[in-house]
């Protein structure tokens, strides 16, 4: 019943490699687990296949195949759906029941209600599957074109990976289907080829065949692998993402070591970009997602009467858009090493908890954190001074899921009266740090903010203000337009736009106060989340990443203030009213009254709102105040101008670039072809053409347009036609241009039988008159032929 296997088109690596790609097909549809008894999918997909295989070897025609088919079908399929799905009962029992669940099932969908058993999804896929897998094996043998069926398993294979748990899926299945996709197709072109050759009686090295197998095989995995990691990359490239974090992870383990190996080099800190890594770009958005990253629990419900900041780490130095942090050092320490911070001991110190549900890699603290129960590096601030600061708590590896960890922390208990006669003698170091503005910095921020603070006497009232105008005057969006170039996200923020991330706010509170002499930082981290047992055990979602800023006190340190519209203002109590809640025990009511301290210096009145809009109002009347502006680039340009015209200047010379050789000045193509012969090497032909080219003539490269122009009134280019011959059949076509032709004829054959070029003259006129007569002649011809179409018709 069998010919000889080989001429009937079968192939072993051909159909291994089906079988298999049906088998990962079946088999991702049985590793979602989504019912039972998939697994009996599988195994009619591959015997389907190998059917198809067996088929499509023997001699029966297509009729026969039909019928033989269909009666396997028929066994096979009642056999996996019927009888082994009854166990030891009767194959006719096994018919009722499967019958019976499928009737029930198919009623339930009809009337639109929920279907319990899946019994129409087994027999659905199961037919589906028995029917692509035997055509893809039949069409494999008898066509060498399987691609149709083999587009449908791997559509099933995308589509139930897609749908799988993302913790679920599998990489490697689907890169090892494609890897086979792209494989049969190498294969199964060298079978046809290698088909064609042997009709032909075409010479074949027998070699070709073992060439072509390792080509196409390196190929598909070189294909695969890029296609593969394409999206890691896009994932390392976005800001938040678990393979950004880690790799930064990575880096910034080795950055001590390498900081140290290149300190020559360096002259400025070494820095990268994550979300909340050694840079922050100002407007990067964080995910609105509802996925719990941790859970905190507070010491006591009463431990801190206000709202919690669960903070990653601050920033120092702001400049085009991006925040840093400059002279820190960092450090390693063991668990529960505590650390000497001013205020420590005057505060009460409680034991937070947190309960890690998804990849960190920061410790999220609240308040002023003096030790932690886990080994841990810090990244530290004036160390060894009064003034000592922890800006950042990472862990050595990142966090997993079901990880805890807890830490030992103060809040301060600040009051009105406090803050207000804190004054304004700042150490020198944190002047120095945090003080600082950008290059090109706008004038007319230091100007808002003056105007904004006028006739408040303490820093404190001021920060106050700013904080107020921030909250009052500008809306907070995660939609914003696209910043225009060269302009500050700050200015832009506060002139232009009027609303934006909380990163905005933040960002534009600590520019306005560091404009006045007031210092100020960045932080970030994640605001206090959603409230489960009151006042001690929260739940911090993605969506409650934030920004805030910080404002530094003497004698106090850095206390959090909130310009951000859409999270909860911050109070400070008065004594007099904290005294009496340590008294009668009560919770702090918000007494402290909208006007922050400003009501007798509101030249508008006790309205906040109304007062801030008059400054603008008096602010617009300035010249140019309010118009939106661009800051200055400084050096910017340079670079791109140098490169620029590095580019232009290359292209140039490569393409009218001349060198001296042997004491005269050739073309760089033709140096390079020498270069080439004299290396005892074949230079490649369009290199050879192209020195040519750039040796030839203005006529040499010119007169070739002759034969352009017979090529468009329909006349072949003959090799053995004769330039004359060319010419006289050019003016039958062109009479217009006939005296152009000749002087263009008579110009080639100088130069053709005398000694010298002929140079330019009055060439490029006559090769200008020429093709403006010849494009009217042949629109002419052309109308000429569409009038007798017409006239015809």
């Amino acid at each position: 019943m069998f010919r000889k296997y080989k001429e009937r088109g079968f192939d072993a690596l051909a159909s291994c490699s089906l079988l298999i790609m049906v088998f990962l097909s079946a088999y991702s549809l049985e590793s979602t687990h989504w019912t039972e008894d998939l697994n009996m999918v599988t195994s009619l997909a591959c015997i389907g296949v190998i059917l198809g295989i067996a088929l499509g070897v023997t001699v029966f025609q297509k009729r026969h195949i039909m019928i033989l088919s269909t009666l396997y079908s028929l066994i096979l399929l009642f056999l996996f759906l019927v009888v082994i799905p009854s166990g030891g009962n009767s194959w006719s029992e096994g018919w009722r029941m499967v019958y019976g669940r499928a009737h029930l099932a198919l009623r339930a969908l009809l009337q639109g209600q929920p279907v319990p058993d899946a019994i129409l999804f087994i027999v659905t896929a199961g037919i589906l599957y028995w029917t692509v897998s035997l055509w893809a094996g039949f069409a494999l043998i008898r066509k060498a074109n399987p691609w149709v069926p083999l587009g449908v398993l791997g559509a099933s294979l995308v589509a139930t990976q897609f749908f799988q748990p993302v913790l679920y899926r599998s990489s490697l299945l689907t890169g090892t289907f494609f890897f086979l996709f792209l494989f049969l197709i190498g294969r199964l072109n060298f079978l046809i080829a290698h088909s064609r050759w042997k009709e032909r009686k075409a010479y074949e090295d027998q070699e070709s065949g073992t060439i072509f197998l390792r080509t196409t095989a390196i190929l598909s995995s070189v294909l695969v692998l890029l296609a593969w990691g394409v999206p890691f990359l896009m994932d390392v490239a976005t800001p938040g993402s678990k393979q950004h974090k880690a790799f930064i992870q990575t880096i910034e383990e080795g950055e001590d070591f390498f900081s140290d190996l290149f300190f020559s080099f360096r002259t400025q800190p070494i820095q990268t970009e994550t979300v909340f890594g050694d840079t922050f770009d100002l407007g990067s958005a964080q995910p609105l997602g509802e996925e719990v990253l941790f859970t905190a629990v507070a010491p006591s419900s009463d431990f801190f009467d206000g709202n919690y900041y669960w903070k990653a780490r601050s920033y120092s130095t702001y400049e085009n858009g991006r925040w840093s942090s400059i002279d820190v050092e960092g450090k390693t320490i063991d668990a529960n090493t505590r650390l000497e911070l001013a205020g420590a001991t005057e505060n009460e110190i409680g034991t937070f908890t947190m309960v890690v549900n998804a990849e960190l890699t920061y410790f999220y603290l609240p308040g002023n954190t003096i030790s932690i129960n886990r080994d841990v590096r810090i990244t530290e601030m004036f160390a060894g001074d009064e003034d000592y600061d922890v800006i950042a708590w990472k862990p050595l590896l990142p966090l997993e899921p079901n990880d805890s960890y807890q830490s030992e922390s103060y809040k301060p208990s600040l009051t009105y009266e406090m803050l207000q006669s804190a004054g304004d003698n700042y150490p020198a170091r944190v002047k120095r740090m945090y003080l600082q503005l950008p290059e090109n910095f706008s004038e007319r921020v230091q100007t808002l903010a003056e105007a904004i603070t006028d006739r408040l006497d303490s820093d404190f009232e001021k920060t106050l203000a700013i904080t107020e105008y921030l909250r009052t005057q500008m809306a907070y969006s995660t939609e914003l337009g696209e910043l225009p170039r060269n302009l500050d996200p700050v200015f832009w923020f506060l002139f232009e736009q009027k609303q934006g991330y909380c990163n905005y706010f933040a960002s534009a509170e600590v520019l306005l106060l560091r404009s006045i002499g007031i210092p100020a930082r960045l932080g970030v981290g994640y605001a206090q989340g959603v409230e489960i047992e009151r006042g001690k055990v929260f739940e911090i979602r993605s969506r409650d990443s934030h920004a805030w800023s910080e404002v530094y006190f003497p004698e106090i340190g850095w206390v959090i203030f909130e310009p951000t519209s859409a999270q909860p203002a911050i109070h400070f109590p008065y004594e007099s009213v904290a005294a009496q809640e340590e008294v009668e025990g009560r919770t702090l009511q918000e007494t402290q009254p909208n006007e922050i301290g400003l009501r007798e210096n509101a030249a508008t009145g006790s309205n906040m709102t109304a007062w801030f809009d008059a400054i603008e109002e008096r602010l617009a009347g300035q010249e140019r105040f309010y118009e939106f502006g661009y800051a200055k680039s400084g050096k910017s340009w340079i670079t791109p101008a140098i490169l620029t015209a590095l580019a232009g200047g290359s292209v140039l010379f490569l393409f009218l670039g001349r060198v001296r050789y042997q004491g005269k000045r050739i073309p760089l193509q033709e140096y390079m072809v020498t270069v080439f012969e004299k290396r005892g090497r074949t230079s490649p032909q369009w290199l050879k053409k192209w020195a040519a080219y750039r040796n030839a003539t203005y006529l040499q490269r010119t007169f070739p347009q002759f034969d352009l122009m017979l090529a468009v009134f329909g006349v072949k280019n003959l090799p053995q036609r004769t330039p004359l011959e060319k010419a006289t059949l050019l003016a039958h076509f062109v009479p217009e241009a006939q005296k152009e032709i000749e002087h263009i004829v008579q110009a080639y054959q100088q130069e053709a039988f005398g000694k010298q070029a002929y140079g330019k003259g009055n060439l490029p006129v006559y090769f200008r008159h020429l093709r403006k007569a010849a494009l009217g002649a042949w629109f002419t011809v052309r109308a000429k032929r569409l009038k007798k179409r017409w006239v015809k018709k």
